[in-house]
């Protein structure tokens, strides 16, 4: 079984110094003020007026401060009392109540997340020296992805673990109060582990790119991503001083190979949501799930990624893989980590669609998937294999592949677990095209 570590430059504007937190790898675990117009003072007295316009001559409170999210409202006087006065709002927040960040010297990055629940980064690009960490129900943004940039810094980055870009902060429960990411730039300049790391966050509308592994990393429950762009993840990158870095650079532990989306467990359900991403040249797969179950991966579209498959379940049961858009190499090399699954019926090529298992142990088994709804092109169009040479139920088992179509793969479908293998369990398959025409089945061996 691979053990992947967790652990990113490109021409900067400004370098921010952050100080770094332990955030850890182990798996698992705008108040707004009201606006509006002032109300009319009391009708009775042509006099009120003035009092009104003071706000304190008959025991009015007088004006306040502007509230974060814009300034206090003026109140309505009373036959005895006159109103307050409204006041500006503050510059340095959004009417929703966002502190606006731009580099401010005495105020990291690190700093203003951990003071404010909502910091949005203004239009610039930024070097981040080290992660920051959000806590539980904080909010980091942008302008937009295209005018928010965060770039981590080659020259001061670690390797260590979970060296993301954002990272949490080990809640308890992180699938609770999730902080959010949202409309960034992420960059990890070939030497952040992760842009987005490691449980209890949601990802929105945010593009991450050039991580050293991964864009995102899912180790615990609560994690949502949706409408993001994902690109160049684990590309082998040359860094002054530091040579050629990869994902396997730092010695604790790691591959080569990357992938867009890695998520690990040991049979843990973490029912993570994958859901409207653009997932595209990533040097691995685009979703590499190796021991955690639950998740969904939806309405994705996949492309011009590498490596052995673009989806990829590894000891994985529980997943809902359904009507995603995957276009990959056919001429990439089989699985390199587990010898069982690295051949089909054609022979060691690359998948769209994977599913592998090996063993009992530590709950990898690959059952109860549903595989619907895709479009999916490789070598082989879905490959399911195992290591049933040893064991006949060491290979994945009770998965339903349904109205998948695999038009434009060499081979179309292949299932290594042949009915009556082990007991009463197989595999569903119909509605697909696995031979090139409607509703046929796969290739069993």
């Amino acid at each position: 079984m691979r053990f992947r570590v967790e652990a990113s430059f490109a021409a900067a504007v400004l370098v921010l110094p952050v100080i770094s937190a332990a955030t850890g790898c182990s798996s698992d675990e705008s108040s707004s003020w009201p606006h509006g117009a002032a109300q009319d003072a009391s009708p009775d007295s042509d006099a009120m007026v003035a009092d009104v316009a003071d706000g304190s001559s008959k025991g009015g409170s007088a004006g306040t401060g502007g509230a974060p999210t814009g300034g206090s409202a003026g109140t309505g006087g009373t036959p005895d009392a006159g109103g307050s006065a409204g006041t500006g709002g503050d510059p340095n927040f959004t009417p929703d109540g966002c502190f606006k960040w731009a580099a401010q010297p005495a105020l990291s990055l690190e700093q203003a997340t951990a003071q404010h629940e909502c910091v949005e980064v203004q239009p610039g690009t930024f070097v981040l020296d080290a992660p920051v960490p959000l806590s539980p129900g904080h909010t980091l943004r942008g302008v937009s992805a295209d005018a928010s940039i965060l770039v981590a810094n080659q020259a001061t980055w670690s390797f260590g673990c979970c060296d993301s870009m954002i990272t949490d902060t080990l809640p308890a429960t992180p699938q609770d109060n999730p902080f959010h990411v949202q409309k960034l730039t992420l960059d990890g300049a070939g030497v952040a582990t992760y842009n987005v790391c490691c449980r209890g966050y949601v990802a929105e509308g945010v593009v991450m790119k050039s991580s050293r592994c991964s864009a995102l990393g899912i180790v615990g429950r609560g994690v949502e991503a949706r409408n993001n762009t994902m690109q160049g993840s684990a590309q082998h990158t040359n860094v002054p001083g530091k040579g050629l870095i990869s994902c396997a650079s730092g010695g604790t532990g790691g591959v080569d190979e990357g992938a867009a989306i890695y998520s690990q467990g040991t049979g843990d359900d973490y029912a993570c949501v994958i859901e409207g991403n653009t997932i595209e040249t990533s040097y691995g797969p685009a979703l590499d799930v190796n021991g955690a179950w639950g998740g969904i991966f939806r309405n994705n579209i996949v492309s011009a990624n590498s490596a052995w498959a673009a989806v990829s379940l590894y000891g994985a049961s529980n997943w809902l893989i359904e009507n995603n858009q995957i276009s990959h190499p056919n001429d990439q090399p089989p699985q390199p980590y587990h010898p069982y699954c690295a051949t089909g019926p054609a022979g060691g090529h690359s998948a769209g669609i994977f599913l592998c298992q090996d063993t009992d142990q530590d709950n990898l088994v690959t059952n109860n998937n549903t595989i619907r709804g895709n479009k999916t092109a490789s070598y082989y169009g879905i490959l399911s294999v195992g290591a049933d040479e040893v064991k006949p139920y060491f290979a994945p088992r009770n998965n339903t592949f349904e109205n998948n179509d695999v038009f434009g793969s060499n081979f179309g479908c292949a299932d290594d677990f042949k009915p009556g293998q082990w007991m009463t369990d197989g595999n569903t398959w119909s509605g697909n095209n696995c031979e090139g025409t409607p509703n046929t089945g796969p290739a069993t061996f």
